[in-house]
């Protein structure tokens, strides 16, 4: 059986520093390394390896199928409140790597980030701000 089953190994994701003004944050996806591309093996599936390793090694953001925020997160539960989409067909553009929120209360927040790549691959990282 394991010669059938591949367990790859788990994306990195790495969030800027909040920029924080006023009730104001701006967070953003500084890095997002996938380490092992599910192509398959051979000759073809080394050149699309290639290929894609080329195209992502000045622009982590063609990887992201979705990302999605949490502006309040819990520490349990993953609520999305926010989400930018890649889209399907002739809609298909690039994620934005940043986004801006406005709270209504002051104090600490615990900000969440999911991000999931094209295939279908996710990681989650978390930040504090202080509003």
């Amino acid at each position: 059986m394991s010669d059938k089953v591949k367990f790859l190994e788990k994306p990195y994701l790495r969030l800027r520093k909040a920029e924080v003004k006023g009730n104001s944050v701006t967070i953003g996806i500084e890095k997002y390394v996938l380490y092992d591309f599910p192509l398959g093996s051979g000759k073809k599936a080394d050149e699309d390896r290639e290929a894609l390793l080329h195209l992502v090694k000045d622009n982590f953001a063609i990887l992201i199928d979705y990302w999605a925020v949490d502006w309040d997160y819990d520490g349990l539960t993953f609520k999305s409140q926010w989400q930018d989409l890649r889209g399907l067909g002739r809609k298909t553009k690039i994620v934005t790597t940043e986004k801006e929120h406005i709270y209504e209360k002051v104090g600490k927040h615990t900000i969440a980030v999911r991000v999931v790549d094209i295939f279908g691959n996710d990681a989650t990282a978390t930040m504090e701000v202080k509003i």
